[in-house]
């Protein structure tokens, strides 16, 4: 996995984030502060490396593996490109896709969702 890939590829327009309410929103119009903190808490609840702080959430069956992995796929990408973020957030996100090159790939199950 190779940062320059990661962080050119397109972004979904027809991807929408779905907020604990139910909402949808364009991740294009999202603040980048939220935008970031949400790919955290993905990250988070997936991943056996956490970023602090971390807070546990529960999450509705609609936030599938596959609705996550499509969120990660589009966020990562819309957020590298974005001229606001903070040298703590791109390092981040660069840890993380640094984790994900060496071969700390898993595939989370739908109870680590949970």
């Amino acid at each position: 996995m190779d940062l320059q890939k990661v962080t050119k590829k397109e972004v979904q327009e027809s991807f929408k984030w779905r907020d604990r309410h139910g909402e949808y929103h364009d991740i294009q119009s999202m603040e980048t502060r939220h935008l970031f903190y949400t790919l955290r808490m993905i990250w988070n609840h997936t991943m056996p490396l956490k970023f602090v702080p971390f807070r546990q959430y529960s999450f509705a069956p609609f936030y599938t593996v596959e609705y996550m992995t499509d969120a990660v796929r589009n966020i990562v990408p819309e957020l590298w490109n974005r001229k606001d973020m903070t040298n703590v957030q791109r390092t981040t996100i660069a840890e993380m896709i640094n984790y994900l090159a060496h071969g700390h790939i898993t595939h989370p199950t739908r109870e680590r969702l949970h």
